[in-house]
C-alpha cells in the first residue's frame, strides 16, 4: 500500500480527520543487515497545509540533537532511543 514507511526516518501516512485531508507522522525507522527498527507514531495528525512546517520541526530537532558527527548513528532512531 505504501512504500515501507515503517522503515523510514520520517514518513507521512495520509489520513482524513473531520473530513479534512492530512497526514499521520511516523519517525525513526531503520533496516540493515544487522538491525531493524520500526518507526514510531508521533501521535500527531498534520493538516496538508502544515506539512512543510511539521517536517521542518522534525528535521530541526534532528539537526540540533541528533548524532550527525557519527555516521553509524546518523539516523533518527538513535535520537528516539535516547
Amino acid at each position: 500500500f505504501f512504500e515501507h514507511p515503517d522503515i523510514s526516518d520520517l514518513a507521512f501516512i495520509p489520513a482524513m480527520k473531520n473530513g479534512q485531508l492530512g497526514f499521520n507522522m511516523i519517525v525513526g525507522g531503520f533496516i540493515s543487515s544487522q538491525r531493524a527498527a520500526e518507526s514510531v507514531e508521533l501521535g500527531a495528525w498534520v493538516p496538508e497545509g502544515e506539512l512543510v512546517a511539521a517536517t521542518h520541526a522534525v528535521l530541526t530537532t534532528f539537526r540540533d540533537y541528533g548524532h550527525r558527527g557519527n555516521r553509524q548513528k546518523g539516523r533518527m532512531m538513535w535520537l528516539i532511543e535516547e
